[in-house]
């Protein structure tokens, strides 16, 4: 059974380096904007060890809609999940973006942007993400809808389940639960 251990992220990361820690060998990064409070954002380590099923990889970046340190808890017991309504304030964050909008279908609050322009030095991009979320399980499906959006020369990537979009709404225990990881009971 999972422990609860504080998954170490840097907040202090730069736009630059988190988009070099995103592409990693194979990509130039050209440049980098960071939007958003400044610590809903940052860089992670360790995730294979401290938290392997929430994260795609050892390394990585984390953008949130709260304070990034808060994604995980350090106490040390079983009960990694402690709580359906914690929640951390991120006052930086951006309310009411157009696209983000768009794909909530409603209001979003509290965004965070990372927008990156690069030069490939193959002819395909993957990219690997978690969607965490506070809002589960209880506000899948309602006007509470966390959502990722990856845009690619202006045009929105898709996730190839359900109805196409990284949010709660469509990736959870009733929609998907091949990919979908319950951590009520971690």
């Amino acid at each position: 059974m999972a422990t609860a251990t504080e998954l170490p992220i840097n907040t202090g990361t730069t736009a630059l380096d988190m988009a070099n820690e995103i592409f990693g060998s194979g990509m130039d990064v050209n440049t980098a904007t960071y939007s958003g409070d400044a610590d809903s954002s940052g860089t992670y380590s360790n995730g294979d060890a401290v938290s392997p099923f929430t994260t795609p990889g050892d390394t990585g970046v984390i953008l949130s809609t709260s304070n990034a340190n808060d994604f995980t808890n350090s106490d040390g017991s079983t009960n990694t999940n402690q709580s359906g309504g914690t929640s951390t304030n991120a006052t930086g964050g951006i309310d009411g973006d157009a696209d983000f909008n768009a794909l909530a279908i409603g209001s979003s609050f509290d965004a965070t942007f990372l927008e990156i322009t690069f030069t490939p030095t193959g002819d395909t991009i993957t990219l690997d993400f978690v969607l965490s979320s506070e809002e589960y399980p209880d506000f899948v499906n309602t006007q509470y809808n966390d959502v990722i959006g990856v845009w690619v020369n202006g045009t929105l990537a898709t996730v190839s389940v359900g109805d196409g979009t990284a949010s709660i709404s469509n990736i959870n225990s009733g929609e998907t639960q091949n990919i979908f990881n319950d951590n009520l009971a971690d």
